[in-house]
């Protein structure tokens, strides 16, 4: 009889706390807007020579992103996916979205003339 009770004790506890259980629960959802920012390769000052390309990257929390694990649109140039790009200061502004492929989360960083104010 005692082990009877005991096993009606322990389902009844069990069924209770499936039932108490609410599954539809909302998952907090992490924020998913990558913070990037564009940065000229070089110290190079693109007033003096306006019309000379010189290199510029995405940086995402101060490091060099890697083109396998995000793609990469500029508006300077639609076709080319690279992480870094040339421009000229007369080609300012230069914009870049970033995806990271494993997540679907992007960014947009924009480098303009007012940078080397």
């Amino acid at each position: 009889m005692k082990s009877i009770i005991t096993t009606f004790a322990i389902t009844f506890v069990f069924g209770f706390l499936l039932i108490s259980c609410d599954k539809d629960d909302e998952i907090a959802e992490m924020p998913c807007e990558l913070e990037i920012i564009l940065e000229p390769v070089c110290s190079f000052n693109p007033k003096l020579a306006p019309d000379v390309n010189f290199p510029v990257r995405v940086l995402l929390n101060g490091n060099v992103i890697s083109h396998p694990e995000y793609s990469f649109s500029w508006n300077s140039d639609p076709n080319f996916s690279g992480s870094a790009i040339s421009v000229s200061f007369t080609d300012l502004p230069l914009e870049v979205v970033v995806t990271e492929i494993s997540t679907g989360c992007s960014g947009q960083a924009i480098l303009e003339k007012e940078y080397w104010d």
